[in-house]
């Protein structure tokens, strides 16, 4: 996680694999297909930045390793 500071502040910032994971912990868990559309959007928007290995190592480890695969032919 990287970080910001600004005037005293400190900002937290995700990278695009977590942000990935995060839009897709909704759809695994609550099956809301918005967040798939958003983690698809993610992962289009910064192709380059998002591991998807680190995604799918992730979604098997959280036993939907069909999600993923719903995640991947969304993203083809």
């Amino acid at each position: 996680m990287e970080t910001l500071r600004e005037r005293g502040n400190i900002l937290y910032i995700i990278n695009p694999t977590d942000s990935c994971r995060d839009r897709l912990a909704g759809f695994l868990f609550w099956k809301d297909r918005g967040l798939l559309d958003q983690a698809v959007a993610v992962a289009r928007a910064r192709r380059k930045d998002v591991g998807l290995r680190v995604v799918r190592a992730w979604c098997r480890s959280q036993g939907k390793a069909d999600a993923f695969r719903e995640f991947e032919r969304a993203l083809a």
